[in-house]
């Protein structure tokens, strides 16, 4: 795409840049406060801006670069009506839709015609995934005589499993947490929670090893069969945990000798997605 003809460019910003070599139309990310290349191979590295110029290979240069723009190239190199992706040659963009694990899946803009492009990247924002309850080596009960219940675990080394999907244009985790209740006891009932994540197709469940800092989490509130959160964040924030299109597992496992019942009763978690 050498022949790239820019049009209509909104809100131009200028930076120094990093030691890549850029080129227009390249996608970028600052860093330092300066632009470096965007790539898909890492979910911290998503596109925020495309160039308009070049910096012929010098960090001193600066380059001005936009959210916001169309490309327009005589050659034909464009899809029409075809999302265009970031790809995972640093810098660069492409129609087709990454497929490897753990890549990020961003979309930067799309084919107006085989000739002109439109790319439009998205500030960051939330989405919220619940978590799913898959069940306990215990029982479902209701909580008191209301209108919630759940999966429960009431003998000690007893545990509650959930499950969530980290979605495929995720660079990260703004919070977690899950909801519990649990019934009056002596002491504080209280459970060891993991969470680990497995990402690539027939890959042994236990590939990413669990955040083990989640230990002794008190799981009743400040009353009988009140329903109190636990925040499970830094579960997730463990190494290759949090990764696009993951799927995560959580264990809450009841820690003491209590035989309080303890109802789980699910969760979410807020991603920064682009």
């Amino acid at each position: 795409m050498a022949q790239l003809n820019v049009r209509e460019a909104e809100g131009p910003v200028y930076r120094l840049t990093s030691s890549s070599t850029i080129t227009r139309g390249d996608l970028l990310y600052i860093t330092g406060g300066a632009w470096e290349l965007a790539d898909a191979d890492s979910h911290t590295t998503p596109a925020q801006f495309v160039a308009l110029n070049g910096n012929g290979g010098s960090s001193t240069a600066r380059v001005m670069a936009v959210r916001a723009c169309k490309f327009y190239d005589e050659d034909a190199v464009f899809t029409a009506d075809s999302l265009i992706y970031l790809s995972s040659t640093a810098g660069g963009w492409t129609h087709t839709r990454p497929t490897a694990a753990a890549r990020i899946r961003q979309v930067v803009g799309v084919g107006v015609t085989t000739k002109e492009a439109e790319i439009r990247i998205s500030s960051p924002r939330e989405f919220h995934v619940p978590w799913e309850v898959k069940g306990a080596t215990s029982a479902f009960a209701q909580l008191d005589s209301g209108d919630f219940g759940g999966a429960t675990i009431d003998a000690q080394n007893e545990v509650a499993l959930l499950q969530q999907t980290v979605p495929e244009n995720a660079t990260g985790v703004v919070i977690s947490k899950i909801r519990v209740a649990a019934e009056a006891s002596a002491g504080t009932p209280t459970a060891d929670i993991t969470v680990s994540g497995n990402v690539a197709d027939d890959s042994q469940w236990d590939g990413v090893a669990a955040d083990a800092t989640l230990a002794n989490q008190a799981t009743e509130g400040s009353a009988p069969d009140a329903i109190t959160e636990i925040n499970v964040t830094t579960g997730l924030d463990a190494t290759n945990v949090v990764r696009p299109g993951s799927i995560l597992g959580m264990r809450v496992l009841k820690d003491d000798g209590g035989t309080d019942i303890i109802h789980i009763l699910g969760g979410h978690s807020v991603y920064r997605v682009v």
